[in-house]
């Protein structure tokens, strides 16, 4: 599977776009209100998180890289006032916490983070982190 690269936006898909995925991701397809909060986990430089706050009220995009999370923001962060980027470790409790101090989320989307846990040995830590978020 090709990688999607907007050079323009500098932005960056892994494995599928949004024509792809929005099917997959509405409230209705998922059973999910508007109202609930969704979580990016290693979100990259995907626009995936501004996609996904046309739909639901509260989007957080995570990545562990601080320059990418800053670079998102200042990039897009007035571009839906619903979307905000943060920089956190998922596979780190103290970190998940941290960034999210408002607790569980609703939805939480993840197009990448498994693969790269998985190389680094961090796959078990991040599923029981995000399932105790």
């Amino acid at each position: 599977m090709a990688a999607l690269v907007d050079e323009h936006r500098g932005t960056f898909e892994w494995v599928a776009g949004w024509d792809k995925l929005a099917p997959l991701l509405t409230p209705e397809a998922l059973g999910l209100p508007r109202t609930a909060r969704v979580a990016d986990v290693g979100c990259g430089n995907s626009t995936l998180p501004l996609h996904l706050g046309s739909l639901y009220e509260s989007v957080l995009g995570l990545d562990r890289e601080q320059h990418t999370a800053e670079t998102m923001r200042t990039q897009h962060g007035s571009e839906h006032r619903r979307v905000a980027w943060a920089t956190c470790d998922v596979c780190d409790a103290d970190s998940l916490a941290s960034a999210c101090p408002q607790g569980l989320a609703d939805l939480v989307v993840d197009k990448g983070m498994l693969d790269c846990a998985i190389v680094e040995h961090d796959a078990a830590r991040l599923l029981c982190n995000v399932r105790s978020w």
